[in-house]
Parts: structure tokens; C-alpha cells; sequence
């Protein structure tokens, strides 16, 4: 059977079109929902960013270096570009409107994967496992955190446009990829991938003269990328894991595999590393076997529908090894705001196996990549869906931080280096970013200010421990009877500031036990000297409420 073995079965198709929408639908109302104008730690430097260059006496020239500045390994020219655009058109950087806008790219890319599929002549419901994939919370930090958002997703995006652009014969189609190549190269690393692999695909499908001017071009941006202003920010793990060269290839696996990871939990009897670890493999094997084949028919022509993916391919297995040598510990490399890249692993395997295989096999893979992605979809809402509301509960905490002493809980670096809490100051004071009117922090703030509610049984339990990845300690509280506070919070005579809640996990093996106890942790580096007393606000049909203990925690310089 040939490419056209799937002809188009339009009452299946307006099933498969209904599923899509219900996917779109509970996905894009969870954005709705739990969106906030609150940066979160990184997104920070957006302001201070629209800060410098509205300032008086900066040049047009200052204006472009700071557009393509460095922020830790990257030139995110693209994401300050949005950034820009949005204070232009609202007068303040709005976070929720760049999530709302961003997250329209996840639609884009399954569009973008639908063409695809049209083109090569697939039946509709092939797409239905890249809907489910993509409709799901498991890269959270990639949708809800604006920085993540605008560097990961949107740039996926691009990559897809440019590498379907360079199938097309127009010059004006192969100038656009260029110029578009240039911008992802200095939007994100992964672009410097993305480049290679244009190059390599381009010189297997016999375009020598774009090959050459894609290498050319390749030299000159990626030599004003590394050449003007760098500095590696990851030498230091460069270092430590070239020591260690099995670090690499287990978190280059884990990371190729790295999607199905939801916190050991067990997907049919196997453990959670052990899936991690296969499917990671089959990833890779996948990939590899998909770019032998193409140079064992070279010179034969490429299906132009396939270059996508061959590419995106290469980029990811390449993204996967550049982030191994910059953060192997030995363990898996689950990182969260990476999960973008693992689902898109996924795709990328599905789709190089669905076109390139014929009649029956096609079938089979198109059915079992169904009820896969359709397991994952699941499980991802069970495990990640309350996670959007905890998530949206530690941005409430951020920006009551944020508008009683303009300064971040968060993140260490914009909470205590003088000079970006100085800049926040003055971006604030100038409306750049303006608080938002919500009435969870109105409703917060009137309980604070109200007499509390008194407890004098509830116990706490309050553990101080190092957290290695920040160089500070930091206060654990938990409580294993507590099922309802919305938030806790600490408070002295002169000071109080609001702490998200988690609840504590429940037991794997009995998920219907009623899901009683709470957590939080705090920094106190970030936090004003003094005597604090414990407390929990919960939201109420009369309103919210604050209740104070006994308990006191001891916050020292």
C-alpha cells in the first residue's frame, strides 16, 4: 500500500475534530483560569529589561544590546521582542497576557503538524496522539511560566515553520527561513541545533548553494553570538561531569525519556526509572534509525512532509546531550521546564514512524500511539492537574511580596542583589509592571488586617534544611491534619507574608483516603528579622478568613 492507504473517512474526521476542540477546550481553560500578572523569578528581568531601554539618553545601539544581551547561556532576542511589543501596546508588562497570547503557539504547532499530515495524505485521526500530547499539563513551567513560554514553545514553533519553509522552491520561502533561523539562533541556544540540522537536510536533499549560504550565514551569527559579550555560565558543570562520561549518556537517555516521569509513580508495574530509561532509548533508537535510513537512500529525493520532523529530531537529541553536559548529577535529568522538549520527543517518534511506515504497520502504530498518548493525557491531569492550583496559589504569595515590599520571596537573585531590586523598585514606581486587582489578594489582605481567629492545639512541624541548589537553608512546615487552608502565612509584630500550601501526597497504593495534611517552605534569608507567629488563610462562603497560633518561628540574620 502507498502513502495514500489512509483516505479521509468524514464522519470519523468530524468525531476526530469534536475530540481535538474538548482537548483545546480544557486546556486552554485551564490557562484562563490559573494565568496571573505575576512574574515568576526569571520573568523578573522582562521589566527591568523594558526598564533600561525606555530610560533617558539610551541609544538606538543600547537598545539592540539590550535586546540581545545574554541572560545565563542564552540571547532570548525573541522573547524580549514580545516582551516589548506588549508594554507598547498595554503601557505595562502584563504576564497574563503573554501567557494567554504564548500559549496560542500549542495550537499553532498542532496546526502546523495537521498541514503536515494532510500533505503527506494520513487520515485524520492519526493526529489525535500529538493532540493528546500536546493538551496536557506535564510541561506546565513551559505554558504558565512566561519566560519558559516565550523561549521553548514559541521557538518550537518557529523551527517548524522554517524547517517546512525550506521544502518549498520559492527564493522568497528560503529567504524568510533564513531570517527566521537567524532570529531562533538568538532566541534560544537550541536554535545553534536547529542550524546543523537545516544545514544537514539541506545538503542531503541536494540544495548545495542554500546549504552553503545557510553554513556561511551559520558562521558569521553563531561567531556574533559566542564572540560579542559571553560568558559561559555552565563551565563550571562542564567540568565537573567530563569527569564522570556516564553521567552523560544517563541523562541524555532520561531526558529523551524524561515525559513519562511523573514522580515514580508506576505505568503498567514498572517503575518509573525503568520506563524513563526505555522509552528514552526507544527515543533515541527511533531518531538515529530514521537518519541512517535517509543517508542509506541518499541521493533519492526526502518526503518533504518528513524534513520537519527529521529535523526537530536531530535538534532535540542534540538539545538533550547540550543540557546532559551542562547538568549531569548522576541522577535522571527530569527537568521541569525541559518537559516542553520531552513531549516533543514523543511526537517526533510517533510521527517518524507513522510516515514512514506502509498499510497495516501504519495502522498499528497510528492505534497504539492513540491509547498511549491517551494513557499519558490521562495520567498527566490526574498527576499535574492540582498542581496548576498550587502553582497559582505561590503567585498570589509572590505578588503579595511583591506589592507590601516590592521585592521577590522567590528568587534570590532579584529579592537581595541591590542592583535589580533597585531597578524592580524603580519599574514599578514608573508602572512598567502594575499589580494586579485580583480579589484573592484583596480578599487576603482585609483578613490580615482583621483580628484572627485564635488556635491553641494545632501542631506543627518546622525542620530547617539546606537546600543545595540555592546555597541557603530554608524552614520546611508541615501539618498532617489540616485539609483546607488555601494558605499559610507567618507574622510578627511589624511583618507578615503569605505561604502557599501543598498538600502532603497521598499514599500510591490508596488514592481514595481523604487527602488530610499540608506543607510549605520558606527562605528566610528573604525574609525580615524577627519573632513570627504561625498561621493558615482559607477562603470561606462569608469570605477569607485568618486564624493565628501559638506556634513562633525565629527569623535571624
Amino acid at each position: 500500500m502507498t502513502v495514500s492507504d489512509l483516505p479521509p473517512n468524514y464522519p470519523a474526521d468530524r468525531w476526530v475534530i469534536g475530540i481535538v476542540i474538548l482537548l483545546a477546550t480544557a486546556f486552554y481553560a485551564a490557562i484562563l483560569r490559573y494565568a496571573i500578572n505575576v512574574p515568576e523569578v526569571d520573568d523578573l528581568m522582562f521589566v527591568d529589561s523594558i526598564r533600561r531601554i525606555f530610560a533617558d539618553g539610551t541609544t538606538l545601539r543600547e537598545v539592540a544590546r539590550l535586546l540581545v544581551e545574554q541572560h545565563n547561556d542564552h540571547r532570548i532576542l525573541f522573547s524580549r521582542l514580545i516582551v516589548l511589543a506588549d508594554y507598547v501596546v498595554e503601557g505595562q508588562v502584563n504576564y497574563r497576557t503573554l501567557t494567554l497570547l504564548g500559549s496560542l503557539s500549542v495550537a499553532g504547532l498542532l496546526w502546523q503538524v495537521y498541514r503536515l499530515f494532510r500533505q503527506a495524505n494520513l487520515a485524520l485521526w492519526t493526529v489525535l496522539p500529538v493532540a493528546l500530547l500536546l493538551f496536557q499539563p506535564s510541561y506546565q513551567e513551559d505554558v504558565w511560566w512566561v519566560l519558559c513560554l516565550l523561549s521553548h514553545v514559541i521557538t518550537l514553533f518557529l523551527m517548524i515553520i522554517v524547517f517546512r519553509l525550506l521544502t518549498q522552491s520559492g527564493t522568497a520561502s528560503k529567504l524568510l527561513a533564513l531570517a527566521l533561523g537567524g532570529l531562533i539562533i538568538f532566541s534560544l541556544s537550541n536554535g545553534l541545533l536547529m542550524w546543523v540540522a537545516v544545514v544537514a537536510l539541506l545538503g542531503l536533499t541536494r540544495q548545495w548553494l542554500w546549504a552553503a549560504v545557510w553554513l556561511v550565514t551559520g558562521v558569521v551569527l553563531i561567531s556574533l553570538y559566542f564572540g560579542i559579550d559571553y560568558n559561559f555560565a555552565a563551565k563550571d558543570s562542564l567540568v565537573t561531569v567530563t569527569q564522570h562520561p556516564g553521567w552523560i549518556v544517563k541523562s541524555l537517555v532520561s531526558f529523551a525519556g524524561s515525559a513519562v516521569y511523573f514522580d515514580q509513580r508506576k505505568w503498567l508495574l514498572i517503575p518509573g526509572q525503568w520506563l524513563v530509561f526505555g522509552v528514552g532509548t526507544g527515543v533515541l533508537v527511533v531518531i538515529v534509525l530514521s537518519w541512517v535510513r535517509l543517508l542509506l537512500r541518499f541521493p533519492r529525493p526526502i518526503r518533504p512532509e518528513l524534513i520537519p520532523f527529521l529535523g526537530l529530531g536531530l535538534m532535540l537529541a542534540g538539545t538533550g546531550m547540550v543540557a546532559a553536559l551542562a547538568r549531569s548529577d548522576g541522577n535522571l535529568m527530569v527537568v521541569p521546564r525541559y518537559q516542553v522538549y520531552a513531549v516533543w520527543c514523543l511526537i517526533v517518534v510517533y510521527v517518524l514512524l507513522v510516515m514512514q511506515m506502509e498499510g497495516r504497520q501504519r495502522q498499528v502504530v497510528g492505534w497504539v500511539g492513540t491509547l498511549l498518548a491517551g494513557w499519558f493525557w490521562l495520567n498527566s491531569w490526574l498527576y499535574y492537574g492540582p498542581q496548576l492550583a498550587q502553582r497559582h496559589s505561590t503567585q498570589i504569595a509572590e505578588g503579595m511580596a511583591l506589592k507590601q515590599y516590592q521585592y521577590s520571596v522567590l528568587s534570590q537573585l532579584f529579592g537581595r542583589d541591590p542592583y535589580w531590586q533597585k531597578g524592580w523598585v524603580q519599574a514599578m514606581n514608573q508602572g512598567i509592571y502594575q499589580m494586579p486587582d485580583l480579589p484573592a489578594i484583596r480578599g487576603i489582605e482585609a483578613a490580615m488586617q482583621a483580628a484572627p481567629a485564635r488556635d491553641s492545639t494545632t501542631q506543627f512541624t518546622i525542620d530547617t534544611r539546606r537546600l543545595t541548589h540555592l546555597n541557603t537553608d530554608a524552614i520546611f512546615i508541615e501539618q498532617k491534619t489540616l485539609s483546607t487552608p488555601d494558605f499559610l502565612y507567618i507574622r510578627s509584630a511589624e511583618n507578615w507574608y503569605l505561604l502557599p500550601t501543598q498538600p502532603l501526597p497521598k499514599p500510591i497504593m490508596k488514592p481514595w483516603f481523604a487527602n488530610k495534611g499540608l506543607k510549605s517552605r520558606v527562605l528566610p534569608v528573604m525574609l525580615k528579622p524577627g519573632t513570627y507567629q504561625l498561621g493558615w488563610v482559607r477562603q470561606t462562603e462569608a469570605g477569607w478568613l485568618a486564624t493565628q497560633t501559638r506556634r513562633e518561628v525565629q527569623i535571624l540574620r
